[in-house]
């Protein structure tokens, strides 16, 4: 009875045939056709055997355990797919499991399977060959879906970030990089790259240099991240030559640190010589390193090579911007550096005309055309970098910029705006650097030439008073060494010149009697009192005249004058050789000539003035 019943339930199927089952065992089981079963490696293929009457111990080895020893490949057609039927998806039932050769009936009997009419076994077998390949397909769909989803999502994390990154919202990218990193680690490469670059351009030199470490150890094939750590490596050293000041062996020894990196892109350059990129970072180095020699063949290698960049719409990508102007604004300042001024300028203009927001080739425009004294053209492009600088919160503005177009405003006699500059340049100061802030000698200068002399006098002593003499240099030759110690000490030279001015031009401002009267220049010129005589003379007034403030001042200016003297004498004369026809030491002598030969007929005439009150004081007395 019980068989007939069996029976009856297989009409529907029209397949099981010839399977034999005991009354004991589980129906809902063995014609469980969906084969919704947890452990399909020992269940599946015990009811699979069962069903089409095999063996166990024969067919089970035989169907299930294809490829066993190895978990790995393929992962979701063997763990999902495969694991039950061993079906590939694109080839088919007959082409997936690997029969043992020896067993010829085995391999021709299921090579039929999938594509074969007849026996009620093969339209079983096909049947549910079928049935498991749908419900696999599905599976596979489902995951795949979900894969894509996954897919999906790490792309769109990663459009915002660059996205923030382009807007220069750093810290909102480098947020949207981390959750790709640290929930999609096998789709990170490009997240870690995009990190290591916001931590660079924020100035996080170290953090970015072990970012992208971490991402060549991931993937040792991403050339772009061994640039970056090269990189990144040098200019981390180069900090650090910055920032020490103490220990002189220890500055010496990461300068050679800095000459072995510009070593290893020499050979890196010659196994990769395909990248161009390594030429530009070289260029860099070199340039930080005041080694010039050959810095233009790699600019212009690096320009010829990326042509076809330049070619396309590059202005939705600042970094593709970056890319394109970073050599001609290198190449620019080069140029400079080599009094090459038409040449620097012509890169500096393809590189605005690129980027019209690129800041440093707008500075360094207005450089050359500070050193060429077009003053005009000068305030034209530091005008534009300023503006671009004062509504991006994320440039940090610098002192230096106020400061000289400040001086173009000055030298073009536009007062109030050089004041202004000068005062803006002030306030970007810290508090350790602002009393040696050369923007104090530049307002010394526009208040004199005011002819507020007293708010003049309080800048220069302000400057004079916080004058580093000790001041570390940070040069890495001894050229440019020499050079930074002679302009710091012309710097120094100029300002007591420029106070001597102040404090004559005060005096006279205080008593104009103090002018000196045409007869009085001449007798200056006739006697040609020694600088010895005159010092005395001032000495003598002083101690007669202790409450006069004019006698006080021109001391001042003279003492003032005489200083300068001994700065060219001790201080520049033997940076430049004893070179007394040195323009610069020309220039600075004509100055302190010029203010002497003011000076000391003014000191004449309070000398008279105050001789005669004093005559006029014993004659009253007398009386």
């Amino acid at each position: 009875m019980f068989r007939l019943k069996l029976l009856k339930n297989r009409i529907n199927y029209n397949i099981f045939e010839n399977v034999k089952i005991s009354k004991n065992e589980n129906i809902s089981i063995i014609f469980n056709e969906k084969m919704e079963i947890k452990n399909r490696k020992v269940i599946g293929g015990y009811n699979y055997c069962r069903i089409f009457n095999r063996k166990f111990t024969d067919d089970y080895d035989i169907v299930m355990n294809v490829n066993s020893n190895d978990d790995n490949i393929n992962i979701k057609l063997k763990n999902r797919y495969s694991k039950f039927f061993n079906l590939n998806e694109d080839e088919g039932y007959n082409r997936t499991i690997k029969f043992n050769t020896n067993n010829i009936y085995e391999f021709r009997k299921y090579e039929k399977i999938g594509n074969c009419v007849g026996t009620y076994e093969e339209k079983r077998n096909k049947y549910l060959y079928s049935k498991k390949k749908e419900e696999m397909e599905e599976e596979m769909e489902e995951e795949m879906e979900e894969d894509e989803k996954g897919y999906t999502l790490v792309e769109n994390m990663l459009k915002e970030g660059i996205e923030m990154k382009e807007k220069k919202e750093f810290d909102g990218a480098i947020e949207m990089f981390d959750k790709i990193i640290d929930s999609y680690s096998d789709q990170s490469e490009e997240a870690m790259f995009e990190k290591g670059i916001c931590l660079e351009v924020m100035g996080k030199i170290e953090e970015a240099h072990e970012m992208f470490k971490k991402l060549v150890y991931q993937t040792p094939d991403n050339l772009d991240g061994w640039t970056a750590v090269m990189r990144t490596k040098w200019l981390k050293q180069y900090n650090e030559y910055i920032k020490e000041t103490n220990d002189q062996e220890k500055k010496e020894e990461i300068k050679d640190q800095l000459f072995t990196s510009v070593k290893e892109y020499d050979e890196l350059i010659k196994k990769w010589n395909h990248l161009s990129v390594l030429r530009l970072d070289r260029a860099n180095l070199n340039y930080h390193l005041g080694e010039y020699n050959t810095i233009i063949d790699d600019l212009n290698y690096y320009i010829s090579k990326n042509a076809s960049i330049s070619d396309e719409t590059t202005t939705s990508s600042s970094e593709k911007r970056a890319k394109i102007t970073q050599p001609y604004t290198l190449l620019g300042k080069v140029h400079m550096i080599k009094g090459n001024y038409q040449d620097a300028i012509d890169n500096l203009l393809i590189a605005i005309d690129i980027d019209d927001h690129d800041v440093e080739s707008l500075i360094a425009l207005g450089n050359i055309y500070h050193m060429t004294n077009e003053n005009e053209k000068l305030i034209k492009y530091y005008s534009i970098a300023i503006d671009i600088i004062e509504n991006d919160s994320l440039i940090n503005a610098n002192s230096t910029v106020y400061n000289i177009r400040g001086n173009a405003y000055l030298k073009l006699n536009d007062i109030d705006n050089a004041i202004s500059d000068f005062e803006s340049a002030l306030s970007l100061e810290n508090e350790q650097t602002k009393s040696s802030s050369t923007a104090y000698i530049s307002l010394a200068h526009a208040y004199h030439s005011k002819e507020m002399f007293e708010k003049a006098l309080d800048n220069i002593n302000i400057f004079i008073e916080g004058f580093d003499s000790k001041k570390d240099f940070i040069s890495i030759s001894n050229i440019d060494l020499d050079k930074e110690k002679f302009q710091r000490s012309e710097q120094y030279c100029k300002c007591h010149v420029l106070r001597a001015a102040i404090l004559r031009d005060l005096a006279i401002s205080n008593d104009s009697s103090l002018f000196p009267s045409p007869e009085m220049s001449s007798s200056v010129s006739s006697n040609q009192l020694t600088t010895h005589q005159i010092l005395n003379m001032l000495n003598d007034l002083e101690k007669n005249n202790p409450t006069n403030l004019e006698t006080k001042m021109l001391l001042g200016s003279l003492v003032d004058c005489l200083t300068a003297n001994e700065v060219i004498d001790n201080d520049l004369l033997p940076l430049v050789h004893s070179d007394l026809n040195h323009p610069n030491i020309q220039q600075l002598k004509q100055e302190i000539s010029r203010i002497y030969t003011y000076l000391v007929p003014t000191i004449l005439q309070l000398n008279k003035n105050l001789s005669s009150s004093s005559a006029d004081s014993m004659t009253s007395l007398d009386d």
